[in-house]
This record gives structure tokens, sequence and C-alpha cells, in this order.
């Protein structure tokens, strides 16, 4: 690193100080030599970037121009040109491995390129997220929880639950009648359901989109109009009624980067699986 020092300049008989100044070295000068290789500036920088943890080759340092920083490239290189020397990279196992690791590695950058290119198209997203709306959805729902011997818990099985699951089933379906003639679910679950968190509540769970419930509850739930009740419903934690309260479709901005993604990743479905032909004489169904 090139450094002007102090000085003085002569201005009508005053002298006033010139400050240190850093000069950043030109893109080709050399600032790491390593074994039989070197680095040029502009190779450093593009090169330290490939240096985490999902590489296998994480920097210490998070200063990339720290001597720590240059040291761990260095000895990196220093093994890799080792490597080289002794013929290491042209053995038939290592070779195969690189062309591996490249394959992967360009895969992952055309996944970047394309979410890249998916940020520059609104338009395109917008129109994504209105034939996907119902996947970007979130719904608030109360639910009565009828548990049986077999069901979960938190603690795991309800084994001193007296309850057998048969019992459970056509009590949750005496509930259920109840409903159908006007019964209020609010009331019923403080007073019959199992759920000691939501019973409180009237039933009444915290907003949640997909992914969050086991998929029986799931699908249940999203199935449901506003005001509806669904069938009895089974999953692990016993049986279940379930109103749906609301449904509503999360902002655009919310789900924004998330549309960019999965617009992503269907482009990349459609070009692997369009460019893949396969000789089924040796490949197996």
């Amino acid at each position: 690193m090139l450094r002007l020092v102090a000085c003085t300049w002569l201005i009508l008989g005053a002298t006033t100080p010139c400050l240190a100044q850093e000069v950043a070295p030109a893109a080709d000068t050399v600032v790491l030599k390593a074994g039989s290789q070197s680095l040029s500036k502009a190779d450093y920088e593009r090169l330290v970037p490939g240096f985490d943890r999902h590489a296998g080759a994480p920097l210490t340092s998070g200063d990339i121009r720290s001597q720590q920083a240059g040291k761990e490239v260095g000895r990196l290189l220093a093994l890799a040109d080792e490597a080289k020397r002794r013929g290491l990279d042209q053995e038939a196992e290592l070779a195969a491995l690189i062309k591996v690791r490249t394959y992967t590695l360009m895969a992952n950058a055309l996944l970047a390129r394309l979410v890249a290119e998916m940020k520059r198209d609104e338009a395109g997203t917008r129109a994504y997220f209105e034939q996907h709306k119902h996947e970007y959805t979130e719904l608030e729902v109360r639910h009565i929880l009828i548990r049986h011997r077999a069901s979960d818990t938190a603690n795991g099985k309800s084994k001193a639950h007296p309850r057998s699951e048969a019992a459970a089933k056509a009590l949750g379906n005496k509930y259920l009648a109840e409903l159908h003639k006007g019964a209020d679910f609010g009331q019923l679950a403080r007073k019959v359901s199992d759920d000691t968190l939501t019973r409180a509540q009237g039933g009444n769970l915290p907003a949640f989109s997909r992914g969050a419930m086991s998929s029986e509850f799931e699908a249940a739930a999203f199935a449901l109009a506003p005001g509806e009740i669904g069938p009895l419903v089974r999953t692990a934690h016993g049986y279940h009624l379930i109103q749906l309260q609301a449904k509503r479709p999360f902002a655009f901005e919310r789900v924004r980067s998330t549309l960019e993604f999965a617009r992503a990743r269907e482009a990349i479905e459609r070009i692997a699986n369009a460019e893949v032909e396969l000789n089924t004489a040796y490949f197996k169904p």
C-alpha cells in the first residue's frame, strides 16, 4: 500500500500540513504469492467471496484485506499448488469430483441469475402472485380438540387419558351435531375442548399459513369458507372440529421475495427437465 507522507506547503507565509493518504494499489498489482501462484488485487478480491462455509474453506477474518485473511487464502493456494505438482488433479476420481462441484456451482449460479431476473420483472411476479394467491394466504380459525389415549400431547402420548379413540370420535360427532343445530362454537370450545392453550379463548388459534399445521388440519382448514364449520378431522393430537373465521391473502410486498424465488425455481425445473434424455437400455425405471 502506497502512502503519501506528511508535508507542508508555504502559502502566503503560512505552513499547511498535508494529511497522510492511502493510495489503493492498481487492479493488476500482485498482492499475494503462494507456491507457483500469484494473485493480483483484482483476482484476490474476486476469489475471496468463494471462501465460505458452503465451499468448505471458511475465512476466520471478516476483513478480506487483513493479513490473517491473506494468509488463509495463501495457505489454501499453496496446498492446491502442491497437489497439482504431484498430479492429483489428473487422477480420475478427483477430476470427477471437481466436475461435479463445478456442475453444482454452475447450477447455483444459474438459480441466482434467474432470481435476479425475476426481481427486475415486477409485472411478471405480480401476475404469478394473482395466479397463486391461494397459496399465499393466512387463516384465522378456532377449533375444539377431543383427545384420547392414543393421541399425542406436547409431552408424548396421552396414556393417562381414559377416553378411547372410538369414544373420542363419537363425542366429536356429537359436538358437531350440536354446532349444526346452532350451538355457539366459542362457548362450546370453552366448555369441552381438551386444548388447554386455546380453550379459554374459545378455541381461537393464532393466524397461520400453509406449512404451519399438520397436513390433515391444514387441508381441512383451507377447504373451508369463512364462517363454515368442517367435518370431524383426525390428527395425531386427537379429533378436531374446525371453524374458519377469516381467510386473508398476504400483501404482495410481504411475499415478493418468496414469489421471485418460486418463479426462479420453476424456471430451473423447466430447464432441467426439458434438456434431459436417458438411454433406457442403460437406465432402469
